[in-house]
C-alpha cells in the first residue's frame, strides 16, 4: 500500500475519472474523489487553513487527505426543491469559492491545475493556441448560424457537433449530458 493520498476533484458522470479511481485501487494507491455535484447539499467537506504544510483537506471521517491532485473538472449540483433561488446561488458560489480557493493554495504535484483547466475549456482558446504553435487542427467552424452550419458541412463533408465549453444541460429539472455527435444532412422536408 502506498503512503501516497491523492485527491481527485471531478464529478459523478466523469468516466476518466472512474478509470483513474480503479487504476489507482489496483496499485493500492489511497484516494479521495471529491463529486463537486454532491457538494454543499448531500456531503459536507472542510478546510482547515494552516493545518498542515502546506494545506489539508478533512474528509467526511475526519482523515486528513494530501497531495497530489488531480483537477478534472467541476458540476453544479441541482437545486434542492423547497430552496429559494436566490439562497441555492448563494450556497453553490460560496462551496465553489472555498473548495477552488483551498486548492489553488496547495503547492503541490498537480495532473491538471485548474487555471490550465479553466483555460482549455474553451474551445476557441483552445483551437486557436493550438494553430499558433503548428498542432494541425481539423477544419473548424463555432456558430449558430444554420447557413454557415449548411456551408461548412457542403466544404467539410463529414462533421461533428460539440459543445464549445461545457458539456451538462438541465432540463425538466434532470441533468444530462451533451456528447460528442456526428452532422447529418438531413433529406430536404417534402410538403
Amino acid at each position: 500500500m502506498s503512503d501516497r493520498h491523492v485527491l481527485l476533484v471531478s464529478t459523478i458522470a466523469d468516466v476518466a475519472t472512474d478509470d483513474v479511481t480503479r487504476r489507482l485501487s489496483a496499485r493500492g494507491t489511497a484516494f479521495t474523489r471529491i463529486n463537486t455535484e454532491d457538494y454543499p447539499f448531500a456531503k459536507t467537506l472542510s478546510f482547515i487553513v494552516g493545518q498542515s504544510a502546506p494545506c489539508a483537506w478533512l474528509a467526511n471521517d475526519g482523515r486528513a487527505m494530501q497531495r497530489p491532485v488531480w483537477y478534472r473538472r467541476m458540476r453544479t449540483p441541482p437545486r434542492p426543491e423547497a430552496m429559494d433561488g436566490g439562497v441555492y446561488e448563494f450556497c453553490l458560489h460560496e462551496t465553489r469559492a472555498t473548495l477552488l480557493g483551498s486548492i489553488l493554495a496547495l503547492t503541490t504535484r498537480w495532473m491538471s491545475h485548474p487555471v490550465a483547466v479553466w483555460s482549455s475549456e474553451f474551445k476557441p482558446f483552445q483551437l486557436s493556441m493550438a494553430a499558433q504553435v503548428g498542432l494541425p487542427i481539423p477544419p473548424t467552424i463555432i456558430t449558430n448560424d444554420p447557413c454557415a452550419i449548411r456551408s461548412a458541412f457542403d466544404k467539410f463533408g463529414a462533421m461533428i457537433a460539440k459543445p464549445v465549453r461545457r458539456g451538462y444541460i438541465t432540463k425538466d429539472g434532470r441533468n444530462s449530458a451533451i456528447y460528442t455527435s456526428q452532422v447529418l444532412r438531413r433529406a430536404p422536408r417534402r410538403d
